[in-house]
This record gives structure tokens, C-alpha cells and sequence, in this order.
């Protein structure tokens, strides 16, 4: 099986990058995954990302779109075993508040005709979506039981370290820091030790 792991690491959020980048290509490399680094602004990740993922589901089985601000925690799990969890797009339960179902910083995107038209409907619907609270993670959220989605637990491959709440656990495969404006002393300690 082709996997590519699929991240963006914009300007916008270079504290963390520098510190995981290397983690994600180590892993890439541990488990004999390409790996692709968009590096497009943010405004142009919203414009066109979602053209950009499906583009890649030509030349691959599988593409694992993944935030820049995570890290592999548990690097003997494999890609693999997570693109066997549903037949199209797989994401993972959000457990921070109830403004949505699921979180839409960490995606499987399997290689099938349901996957390209997920993507080509989310790239259309743009216009509607910007205008929601959490963009396009909103938008699949109220759309979710129509949308060609495999939910699975949070902890599967998105555990969260924000300022608004922690599940993440020693063993778990990713573990994912959104809303930190920069690496503080707490976080850059423990990408450090993940990051080795």
C-alpha cells in the first residue's frame, strides 16, 4: 500500500514546526511512507488544500493529512491499520466541547470515488463554510451523517494537549497541540522527548 503523509507547515506556525518536522519525516522514513510538506499560507491552505489532497489520491492509496502541530508519540503503529477503520474518510472524534463531533486536523483519506467528491463538495462549499465558527470542521460536523465519513475514538490518531483541555496518554500513536501561539517551556519539553 502507497501511503503520503500530507502536512502543511505555513509561517504562521514555525515554533512548532521546527520542532516537529523532523519527527514526521522520521517516521515517514521508519515506516516507508512518503512525505509531502505543502508550506502554503494559511488563507491558501482554505483555498485550495482540499484540491491539493485530492490531486495526491491520484498517485497514492492513501494520503494522511496532518496538522503541523503534532507529533508521533507511538511510532511502531502504522498507517496502515488506521486506513482499515472505513472505507473512504476516516477522522477522529473531538472531545474538547461540544461545538463539534469531530476534528478535522487529522484526516485518512482513502483512495476512492466517495473520498474525491468528499473533497471536490468541501473545496465547492467554501463559500459556505467560511462563514462558520471552525471553517470546514463546522461545516462537516452539521453535515456529518450525509458526508462519507468513518468517525472513530479520539485517541485512535488526534489526542489533543491545548490550553483547553489534555487526553492525550503515553502510548497513544499522535499527540496533537492546537491553540498554542507558540512553543512554551511545558510543550517544548515534551516535543523534545518525542522528537529525539
Amino acid at each position: 500500500m502507497k501511503i503520503l503523509i500530507w502536512t502543511n507547515h505555513s509561517l504562521g506556525c514555525l515554533s512548532v514546526t521546527r520542532a516537529t518536522y523532523q519527527n514526521h519525516w522520521e517516521y515517514a522514513m521508519k515506516n516507508g511512507y512518503d512525505v509531502m510538506w505543502a508550506n502554503m499560507e494559511y488563507g491558501e491552505l482554505l483555498n485550495n488544500g482540499m484540491v491539493r489532497m485530492a490531486e495526491q489520491l491520484t498517485h497514492y492509496d492513501a494520503v494522511f493529512v496532518l496538522d503541523a502541530d503534532t507529533l508521533f508519540t507511538n511510532t511502531d503503529k502504522k498507517l496502515e491499520d488506521i486506513c482499515a477503520m472505513g472505507p473512504d474518510v476516516i477522522m477522529c472524534e473531538e472531545l474538547l466541547g461540544p461545538h463539534t463531533r469531530l476534528n478535522a486536523g487529522i484526516i485518512m483519506l482513502n483512495q476512492t470515488q466517495n473520498t474525491k467528491d468528499f473533497l471536490e463538495l468541501i473545496h465547492k462549499e467554501k463559500p459556505t463554510w467560511e462563514m462558520m465558527p471552525h471553517l470546514y470542521q463546522t461545516y462537516m460536523h452539521l453535515n456529518l451523517e450525509s458526508l462519507p465519513i468513518t468517525l472513530v475514538p479520539a485517541r485512535t490518531f488526534n489526542s489533543i494537549i491545548s490550553p483547553w483541555g489534555t487526553y492525550w496518554e503515553p502510548g497513544d500513536f499522535i499527540a496533537h497541540f492546537p491553540g498554542h501561539p507558540g512553543v512554551n517551556p511545558e510543550l517544548e519539553h515534551f516535543i523534545k522527548h518525542y522528537a529525539s
